[in-house]
């Protein structure tokens, strides 16, 4: 075998391994976390006509878990990552995040985040992110997860 042929081999064998450096997501099959759906009660009748604030739901896997959203004040159900279509749809949003520059290291690296819904849900977030100056990658999936097990019993914020 020529030099050409191992270069070329070398090449093509870098470029698949190494996902070409873009967003490859985080979400994998048995992987667990917590699903929030974030409610907030509507406000008194005498308060003046404010529109409610809609928060979507937020899917947060494992290892980094909810951080911010304390068990007390937010109902938070035990999910798993199934992969299985019949299961509810998540899909991840990749935000790129400045790495060091170390020899041999991608430039770029990504934290994502969970959107419950179909793309079409993604990409909205995904628009209002970058309307508001938060650089975002893509929209990765689609991703599927089950509830497996009853809420927390938090809800001090928001309870409906």
């Amino acid at each position: 075998m020529g030099v050409r042929a191992w270069v070329s081999g070398f090449i093509v064998l870098a470029v698949t391994a190494g996902g070409c450096g873009g967003p490859s997501g985080s979400a994998h099959r048995g992987q667990t976390g917590v699903y929030l759906e974030l409610r907030h009660a509507p406000a008194p009748s005498d308060a003046s006509p404010v529109p409610p604030v809609v928060i979507m739901p937020r899917l947060f896997l494992s290892p980094n878990g909810p951080r911010g959203y304390s068990k007390w004040a937010y109902p938070q159900t035990p999910i798993l990552v199934t992969e299985n279509p019949a299961d509810e749809e998540f899909w991840e949003i990749a935000y790129p995040t400045p790495a060091p520059n170390v020899e041999g290291q991608p430039g770029a690296r990504f934290a994502y985040g969970n959107v419950v819904g179909d793309r079409r849900r993604c990409e909205t977030e995904r628009e209002t992110h970058e309307k508001s100056g938060t650089h975002t990658a893509a929209c990765l999936g689609p991703h599927y997860f089950k509830r497996t097990g009853p809420p927390s019993a938090g809800g001090a914020y928001g309870s409906p």
